[in-house]
């Protein structure tokens, strides 16, 4: 079973999650590692980008620029980027930064479950 939550910033949707979720989402990974049971029971300072917000940080560091994060002003560490899927009707697929619902929960309160599976 895995439970989300969401909020936005900007184009990004900030998304928390348990474990499980990019099993049943069925996310295949450019680089690094999924987010783990510890992640999400530790409240991790942790994040998993799709691939749209990852190219965009390395492009705004590459630029000498502070990249834009979900992170409140806390500093996030990068466990993996999960593979291109493209877009559906104009719509990015990309977009998104994965946090462990823990820390999601800390930095945005609690909201309504998004995602059961």
């Amino acid at each position: 079973m895995s439970n989300g939550a969401t909020a936005r910033l900007g184009d990004v949707f900030i998304i928390g999650v348990t474990a499980p979720y990019v099993i049943v989402q069925d996310y295949t990974f450019a680089a690094g590692a999924a987010l783990t049971d510890i992640d999400v029971q530790h409240g991790r300072f942790v994040a998993v980008l799709g691939y749209d917000v990852a190219r965009q940080a390395v492009r705004q560091r590459r630029g000498g620029d502070r990249p834009e994060h979900p992170g409140r002003g806390m500093q996030l560490v990068v466990k993996g980027v999960i593979a291109k899927k493209g877009t559906v009707l104009g719509q990015s697929w990309d977009g998104f930064v994965m946090l462990p619902l823990t820390r999601f929960e800390s930095m945005y309160g609690r909201r309504q479950t998004m995602v059961t599976g």
